[in-house]
């Protein structure tokens, strides 16, 4: 009786923790398969903000985190279940296998419907991108085969169909694998994504010392000869330096408006705001996501202040 009662207490939370885990994993797999659509049917109503596109690399990532370390769990624990009640078939009628085997079909059935009605309604109105459809069909495709595994879960006999479910187990694994790799492919390595983090900070310190040389010119009407002129205790400003090196970047005047910043780049900037990561230097008031483009190592940005539309302030 003893033995029984821990079982049951075993069994309650083994069959919990594989839904969590379950539900966790289909998050993550549509996140990611979300991701790849995002990647290559890019909106870039979406990318005009972003100066490497760290929203896709970033959601990607987490979902690449999650399936790697949820996903061979759930694994785990499902095929220790599976074998359990293979050697205790009284368990089939369990009612928390029950439960979390008819919550999940719930689940699955509500998400596929709603998904359908959306798709419906997008294709009604005129709205159906590309981008949707493919979202769509993902969530679709996750939800469905999650459907029928435990539809096949709750049909079959203990100890019968052990072929098929080691295809499908086998077969899922690669699926998942397959994305994963995927991913790590667009995504990057470690390295080359911290590399691209330091970029982006150098790219914002040149823009605020950009716009501490445009409010000094417009307060004195004269460019900083130094950008250590730019310092002020009183106000709070402070000259950033190199994240990695902590050396100044490059400040030089090169005209009664015009000036130039230059800093050094870990990588070339991202296809997305780049010409094959050659720099552009431009007017700054005429600025598009290509002003900050640039290649690996030193790239300096030419800057010509508008007077007409910074004007210098009133005295």
């Amino acid at each position: 009786m003893e033995t029984t009662k821990k079982s049951g207490v075993r069994d309650f939370f083994l069959y919990l923790f594989a839904t969590g885990m379950l539900y966790f994993s289909v998050v993550s797999i549509i996140t990611l398969l979300w991701q790849y659509v995002n990647h290559f049917f890019p909106d870039a109503a979406l990318y005009s903000y972003g100066y490497y596109g760290e929203g896709f690399s970033a959601g990607m990532r987490w979902a690449v985190s999650s399936l790697v370390i949820v996903f061979p769990i759930y694994a785990f624990v499902m095929r220790f279940l599976s074998r359990d009640l293979d050697r205790h078939p009284e368990k089939q009628d369990l009612l928390i296998r029950k439960i979390m085997i008819y919550l999940t079909l719930f689940l699955a059935a509500v998400t596929m419907v709603v998904d359908l009605v959306m798709l419906l309604n997008n294709f009604l109105a005129g709205d159906l991108t590309m981008r949707f459809a493919l979202k769509a069909i993902a969530v679709l495709l996750v939800a469905g085969i999650v459907f029928w595994y435990y539809i096949f879960n709750l049909r079959r006999a203990p100890g019968t169909a052990k072929g098929a479910r080691k295809a499908f187990l086998w077969g899922t694994i690669a699926f998942v694998a397959a994305v994963i790799v995927g991913a790590f492919i667009l995504v990057g390595s470690p390295s080359t994504n911290r590399d691209l983090r330091l970029d982006v900070q150098r790219v914002n310190d040149l823009q605020n010392i950009q716009w501490q040389v445009i409010n000094y010119w417009q307060q004195k009407q004269v460019l900083p000869a130094t950008a250590a002129e730019l310092s002020d205790d009183i106000s709070g400003n402070v000259v950033p330096v190199d994240p990695v090196t902590g050396a100044a970047y490059v400040y030089s005047v090169t005209g009664p408006r015009t000036f130039e910043l230059c800093a050094t780049f870990a990588r070339q900037s991202a296809e997305n705001y780049s010409e094959a990561g050659k720099p552009m230097p431009v007017d700054y008031m005429t600025a598009t996501p290509d002003n900050w483009q640039h290649g690996a190592g030193e790239t300096c940005f030419e800057r010509t202040i508008d007077p007409d539309r910074y004007p210098p302030y009133l005295r």
